[in-house]
């Protein structure tokens, strides 16, 4: 779709070749919306109902960039469009906001430990980075993460939480072990021996 706006004398930077970048970057933050519900039950079980909508979205945003690429469509397209105008948001969704909180392992400020650990687990290679978060009470959020602060981190932490973690994955290692030795074998116990050894 740039490809054709380009042939026709935009670029990536007028208004059109904006709205070409955004349905680009809708269509990737909803594929993995998408990726992140398949694998967050969670995520999944309260947010199943929308699940149809984001599929829908994806598919009308694929064709819309796909007829981009014709001739008459782009030209239509163009004539017709409409730069987006941003709207505040109503002060009584607003009033609900927390603007800002710090949280650490810690002090989760008052958040509950499932929406903690979620918050923990964002992916912050690429800030900012937004989730939506389903607290098992029956909360949404939606989490804006956009600074991660590792200044006041001491090495006894993450000794700490690295001795933890190398524990706990030791334990799944055992424990999948386990699992796939019982899975392959075909162990019959004898219950009298069990019974003698008591």
């Amino acid at each position: 779709a740039m490809a054709q706006h380009v042939s026709e004398g935009g670029n990536q930077y007028d208004n059109f070749g904006k709205h070409i970048v955004s349905l680009s970057e809708e269509l990737s933050k909803l594929r993995t919306f998408k990726s992140y519900m398949n694998r967050s039950n969670v995520m999944a079980e309260g947010l199943a109902g929308y699940m149809d909508i984001v599929n829908s979205r994806i598919d009308t945003v694929k064709e819309t960039v796909h007829k981009l690429q014709r001739n008459s469509y782009y030209k239509e397209a163009l004539e017709n469009f409409q730069e987006t105008v941003m709207e505040e948001v109503p002060a009584d969704v607003s009033s609900n906001w927390i603007d800002e909180l710090t949280i650490d392992r810690s002090d989760k400020q008052g958040l509950s430990d499932v929406i903690a650990e979620e918050i923990f687990k964002m992916n912050a290679s690429d800030l900012p980075v937004y989730s939506g978060i389903y607290d098992p009470k029956g909360e949404f959020m939606v989490i804006k993460l956009d600074k991660v602060d590792s200044d006041n981190i001491l090495k006894e932490d993450v000794e700490f939480f690295n001795e933890e973690f190398m524990a706990a994955i030791e334990k799944e290692i055992e424990k999948s072990y386990i699992e796939d030795l019982r899975a392959d074998s075909k162990v019959k116990i004898n219950s009298k021996f069990l019974q003698f050894a008591q």
